[in-house]
């Protein structure tokens, strides 16, 4: 379960880089109606950050702690 759960993060992560890449021009995103800022586009990568690094510890747990 903490495996699943650890790859749904890792999802949910990548959908926030799209929000990075729209806020810094790296490409056109449809899916974004709304502008992005380049500030704002850094909060989103903060949290695909956050997203990996949850996702990370998670799996690590899995694997180190047996359970």
């Amino acid at each position: 379960m903490r495996i699943t759960f650890a790859v749904l993060l890792v999802l949910h992560g990548a959908i926030h880089l799209l929000g990075f890449v729209k806020g810094f021009g790296l490409a056109e995103v449809a899916a974004l109606k709304l502008p992005i800022g380049a500030a704002t586009g850094v909060f989103w990568l903060l949290a695909a950050l956050g997203f990996a690094a949850s996702a990370a510890m998670l799996f690590a747990a899995s694997i180190w702690m047996c359970i």
